[in-house]
């Protein structure tokens, strides 16, 4: 059986803190998102605010075909990492 979506992202999360990496994660879609098991966002995932920048995108639930309306979350504990301080 494949693993849960979450437990997905745990892996993910748990990568990234261990390889001091950063994750860019597009949640253009989770506005269609019905499954209270699914995450909505990988904030839900303990310890993703460290390691992850999410998007998310107006153009999917407001029905703005060919434009992207978007907006990114950098949770201050993810600020000090280096390669996002590029930004």
């Amino acid at each position: 059986m494949p693993d849960s979506d979450v437990t997905a992202l745990r892996r993910w999360v748990d990568y990234a803190r261990t390889q001091e990496a950063v994750i860019v994660y597009d949640a253009a879609y989770e506005a269609y998102i019905r499954d209270g098991e699914i995450p909505r966002s990988i904030y839900e995932v303990e310890g993703a605010r460290e390691v992850a920048i999410e998007s998310r995108s107006f153009s999917k639930s407001a029905g703005f075909t060919g434009l992207r309306m978007a907006y990114i979350v950098v949770p201050r504990e993810a600020q000090g990492r280096s390669r996002v301080g590029t930004w």
